[in-house]
Parts: structure tokens; C-alpha cells; sequence
């Protein structure tokens, strides 16, 4: 989004440049990491039995 409006000028660009530079700083890295816990997260669930959750 960033690279398709480098050329435009205005104050709805510069906010739309803000917000994704915000994002890329704050919101992309946490997605990241997120996406590393869905891959590999599942050990967290799957070494429970059914015991474990009582009668």
C-alpha cells in the first residue's frame, strides 16, 4: 500500500502513511510471532489425555 501511494500528496496519503508505518512497527511483528505459535504451538493441547480434564 505504502509503495503504490509514494507519489501522492495530501493529508489522506500522509494518514494512510502513518497508519502503515504503525502497523509495520507494532502489528506486523506480534503477527509474526503468532503465526510461529499456530505452526508450532500445538504440543500445548495435544499432550493432555482425556484423564487430565476429570470425571
Amino acid at each position: 500500500m505504502l509503495v503504490a501511494m509514494r507519489d501522492k500528496d495530501g493529508e489522506f496519503y500522509d494518514t494512510k502513511r502513518k497508519v502503515g508505518r504503525f502497523y509495520m512497527a507494532h502489528v506486523l511483528p506480534d503477527a509474526l510471532s503468532l503465526a510461529d505459535v499456530i505452526d508450532n504451538g500445538d504440543a500445548a493441547l495435544t499432550g493432555f489425555d482425556v484423564a487430565d480434564f476429570g470425571d
